[in-house]
């Protein structure tokens, strides 16, 4: 359900881009902090 909520949303914004941390909880900039930082970095070189 909420992956189905979160790729409706990312519908409605132009330049987004849903990213699911699979090995992560609720901290996934702690528990996966290189991803986080490839994934933000990926992001602002738009």
């Amino acid at each position: 359900m909420i992956n189905y909520m979160l790729k409706d949303g990312e519908r409605y914004l132009d330049i987004s881009d849903l990213v699911i941390y699979e090995n992560s909880a609720h901290f996934p900039d702690i528990e996966e902090t290189d991803n986080v930082c490839e994934t933000i970095i990926g992001f602002l070189e738009i």
